[in-house]
């Protein structure tokens, strides 16, 4: 059971005790001091639960101690930039960026994956974190919802991304390589119109970016134009 219906389930059976009380009330002859106490139940029930949907509502939209916002905000947040861009007739990128599994497995297994993790977060945050909410999902990866972008602004944000990693004087990098990311995106309206089918689209992206040469991969479009990524192994 999802959470609409439970929250309705629990307040259809509230009211159904409500109702039951003052009839209750009625053929007992009880009156009006009984339907008082069932009725300041309810409002009780009431406040409560309207300040937990509350403190649930703003823990949601805040963003944790590094800046990044929880996963369960990912779907509310592509719903609402869908309704925007059909309102407006604008496409927009639901772009994914991970830790590639096998550059780390083979080319940067000495490296300590949660500092690996607090890399990209850093990267990310410093590219992006001015316009786009940063989402963490699972597996070491991290999401973005681009407003107006398509795939030639997914390669140029992947261009930006590559060439601060690559940068010496960046502290958001291992001091012997380049960060081991992979980049994949889908695009609305072209190649989904939900959200569940658009963050579905864009891991199967992610996936397929990292068997890809260029460790890029692009729905439903070509992403030849960028070189491959480099590694430790390519690096050095």
């Amino acid at each position: 059971m999802n959470e609409k219906r439970r929250k309705a389930l629990i307040w259809v059976v509230l009211v159904s005790i409500c109702f039951g009380l003052s009839a209750l009330a009625h053929v007992t002859g009880l009156g009006t001091p009984f339907l008082v106490s069932a009725f300041a139940v309810l409002g009780t029930a009431i406040v409560f639960s309207a300040f937990g949907a509350l403190r649930s509502r703003v823990a949601s939209d805040t963003a944790d101690e590094s800046g990044i916002y929880p996963e369960p905000d990912l779907i509310r947040e592509i719903e609402a930039e869908i309704a925007r861009s059909r309102r407006y007739g604008h496409e927009f990128a639901v772009f994914m960026v991970a830790l590639g599994e096998a550059a780390l497995r083979f080319d940067y297994g000495k490296h300590d994956r949660p500092a690996l993790r607090q890399m990209t977060e850093g990267l990310l945050k410093t590219t992006r974190e001015k316009v786009d909410k940063i989402f963490r999902c699972p597996s070491d990866q991290f999401c973005l919802i681009l407003p107006e972008s398509g795939p030639e602004s997914v390669v140029g944000l992947v261009r930006r991304m590559r060439r601060l990693a690559q940068d010496p004087y960046n502290p958001d990098r291992p001091s012997d390589g380049v960060l081991p990311l992979i980049y994949g995106a889908t695009f609305y309206p072209s190649r989904a119109t939900s959200a569940h089918e658009l963050i579905n689209r864009a891991r199967m992206a992610i996936a397929l970016a990292a068997k890809a040469p260029n460790r890029v991969h692009l729905d439903g479009a070509e992403a030849e134009v960028l070189p491959a990524g480099k590694t430790l192994r390519r690096a050095s």
